[in-house]
């Protein structure tokens, strides 16, 4: 920020974000990317410096909900989507975005504009090959189906988290994903299920400790 080496900077933002999420350094975090948005907005006027801004409201809006602030993620996730979507070439930056977004409107909003910004922010990584992401993704719309209920829809959208998880080697992935189903047999009565599932998730979760 100080040298202006906005390319730079873009690169760290995810990068940093990740350090802060799994050290739980979360309020570092949180101060680190609203120092950035207010740096960035100074001078926004190329579009590698909008893509930055908008990508530093994301990284914050996040940090925001590790706290439980909503309200302020809702209000920074809604302007870097504004601006994502005037960039074409953004399309991974808008993911994003729409990703945190359905994230944060998922502990304040109707579910049906949470299921639409995950499935957009799901389309957005499948075009741009961000398969991490994309796990991560399907995790998120496998638990809004089950905040409606809609168990077999549940499964469903956790079976391919876990495929896609194996074939990148994502381990949260995996794990995440076994649990969920762990949870679904038990709802559903089939204990030896369960237990299997469950087995492999804390097996994966121990090796990675």
């Amino acid at each position: 920020l100080e040298h202006k080496r906005t390319s730079v900077l873009h690169r760290a933002m995810k990068g940093l974000c990740w350090f802060f999420w799994l050290s739980t350094h979360h309020l570092e975090g949180e101060r680190a990317f609203r120092h950035a948005v207010e740096a960035l907005r100074d001078d926004p006027a190329s579009e590698e410096q909008r893509i930055a801004l908008a990508n530093a409201l994301a990284w914050h809006g996040s940090t925001n909900i590790w706290f439980g602030h909503h309200q302020e993620s809702d209000r920074l996730l809604r302007e870097s989507v504004a601006i994502l979507r005037e960039l074409p070439g953004a399309r991974r930056e808008l993911g994003v975005a729409l990703g945190y977004l359905g994230w944060s409107t998922s502990h304040s909003s109707e579910i049906a504009e949470t299921v639409a910004l995950f499935r957009e922010a799901a389309q957005l990584f499948e075009e741009t090959e961000q398969l991490v992401l994309l796990a991560w993704i399907y995790c998120m719309l496998g638990a809004s189906a089950r905040r409606q209920s809609a168990f077999q829809e549940q499964e469903q959208w956790y079976l391919q988290a876990l495929q896609l998880g194996r074939e990148i080697g994502d381990q949260r992935a995996i794990a995440n994903s076994y649990c969920a189903l762990g949870g679904l047999a038990t709802y559903r009565g089939e204990y030896a299920k369960a237990r299997r599932y469950l087995d492999e998730s804390l097996s994966v979760a121990r090796s990675h400790e």
